[in-house]
């Protein structure tokens, strides 16, 4: 019993901590990874996106970006 408890203590204290770190890292990585993804080779005349080769890949980046545009003044 005592284990159990123990076990499910630890287990909750990981998780609030894991869940802390995301919060403080949230803000100033999302924005970040916004304008990244976002930002044009400056080698190419084009702007071709890397991630907009493959239809799955772009259509989970553009709804990313718009969570992230919507939660977050970038």
């Amino acid at each position: 019993m005592i284990l159990s408890l123990r076990v499910i203590a630890r287990s909750l204290s990981a998780l609030l901590v894991i869940n802390l770190i995301c919060l403080l890292i949230r803000k100033p990585f999302l924005p970040w990874f916004y304008h990244w993804m976002l930002a044009c080779p400056v080698v190419d005349k084009r702007c071709n996106l890397f991630w907009q080769k493959w239809p799955f890949f772009e259509k989970l980046v553009w709804k990313i970006l718009d969570q992230i545009e919507t939660h977050y003044q970038v």
